[in-house]
């Protein structure tokens, strides 16, 4: 790269971070998730608003030097890496022991229902997608379908610890079900990009679904195992940084393996951030892991998030009736797969109806889902600019609905 792109690669970054700052220190004013903040000031600086009275100055920064954006995705892409190694960190895989009943009732139906709505949706309205790519007919409804079975783990678990719920018995049902749906969601959509990838209409279905389960299990057990191991063995040598060494050694790897396998990256991270929080941390670990928190949740997000704005127009994009008709099922279909899923584990019909609100935030999860079938042509702005609005939103119900449900129960 020349001067004058590094000059515009640096210059970019600290725009999109000052941006970010300044629109989620307001959201955080106006009582909102911090997210929809970063994802405001990513409008404000893309096409939607800069590239709109300021064409030129737009054009100069963010289009004309193509090197600087592949570098700057580049980057990007290794903050979401330690974002959802993050993430997965928040997941307590001991929870689900005792629970196994309900979680499985609450996950399962709060998966199938919604997965089911989001593929009659696409299947029996196709005009109103409006679909422009390539992709085989079947790829837009079945991706729909995950679009709307999963949640968004670090949203939920703000939720719960705002409203002090995440140390009790509800907090821990919704926690731990948000836990396998987003697995379990992650693991379909790496079917998906995969049956893609490989042209699926052609493709050998067992060895694709083989190689889900082979790249799950390889990063599962080799975390696991090896990576006991050699965090005991950095430790009792003394390594500086050996927690943070280690860890970035499995991401890196396990994104590797996850990329070679025509899965996407971010799910290897997600995995070695779940295993690693079954391995027992010293003062010194502990000290690490906060501090990389705070450099994934306060840099590598705000970043990634403000940057979604970079990627369309959403006012030209903007579709009222789907984003209506995306946000309602979003918000229903949780609700009622997830309700109905907790009546039927022993919840009486409140708590269970707050259950199905609880498990109905999308989030970054919905966010990072959304753009990744983007840049792999699965979906069109006009869905994703949906699917983005119907993240924010019920983000948003779900902690207005579980906080009224709530009030007078201690459960």
């Amino acid at each position: 790269m020349t001067s004058i792109e590094f000059f515009i690669l640096f210059f970019q970054l600290s725009l999109i971070l000052i941006s970010a700052m300044v629109c989620s220190y307001m959201a955080r004013k106006l009582n909102q998730p911090l997210i929809l903040g970063e994802l405001v000031a990513g409008i404000f600086i893309g096409s939607t608003v800069l590239g709109y009275v300021f064409p030129e100055f737009y054009y100069f920064v963010f289009k004309q030097f193509s090197n600087v954006n592949i570098v700057r995705d580049s980057l990007l892409l290794i903050g979401l890496l330690f974002f959802l190694f993050i993430t997965g960190m928040e997941v307590n895989l001991n929870q689900i022991r005792g629970r196994i009943r309900q979680v499985v009732w609450v996950s399962g139906l709060g998966i199938l229902i919604p997965f089911l709505l989001g593929v009659s949706l696409v299947l029996l309205f196709p005009t109103l997608w409006n679909d422009s790519n390539e992709a085989k007919d079947w790829v837009l409804p079945f991706f729909m379908g995950i679009a709307f079975s999963i949640s968004a783990l670090p949203v939920i678990a703000r939720i719960l610890l705002d409203l002090k719920l995440l140390d009790k018995d509800l907090g821990s049902v919704i926690l731990t079900s948000a836990v396998l749906s987003d697995i379990v969601g992650w693991a379909l959509f790496a079917l998906c990009l995969n049956l893609i990838k490989t042209d699926g209409a052609n493709a050998n279905l067992n060895k694709i679904v083989g190689s889900v389960i082979f790249a799950l299990t390889a990063i599962s057990l080799v975390t696991y195992f090896v990576g006991k191991y050699v965090l005991h063995w950095f430790n009792k040598k003394n390594v500086s940084g050996a927690w943070i060494g280690t860890v970035s050694i499995f991401i890196f790897a396990s994104a590797a393996l996850a990329e070679w396998l025509e899965i996407h990256p971010v799910l290897g991270a997600f995995i070695v951030g779940v295993i690693f929080t079954q391995h027992p941390l010293s003062e010194a670990d502990k000290q690490s892991q906060r501090a990389l928190h705070q450099i994934a949740v306060y840099l590598f997000a705000p970043l990634y998030f403000a940057s979604v704005g970079l990627k369309v127009n959403f006012i030209e994009n903007f579709d009222f009736l789907l984003v209506g008709v995306v946000t309602l099922v979003g918000i229903v279909s949780k609700i009622i797969g997830a309700g109905i899923g907790a009546r039927i584990s022993g919840f009486d019909g409140r708590t269970s109806l707050a259950i199905g609100f609880g498990m109905s935030a999308r989030g970054v999860m919905e966010i990072i889902l959304a753009l990744v079938a983007l840049e792999n042509n699965i979906i069109n702005q006009r869905v994703f600019v949906a699917l983005v609005v119907m993240a924010l939103v019920t983000s948003m119900v779900s902690g207005i609905g579980l906080k009224y449900l709530m009030k007078n129960n201690h459960q």
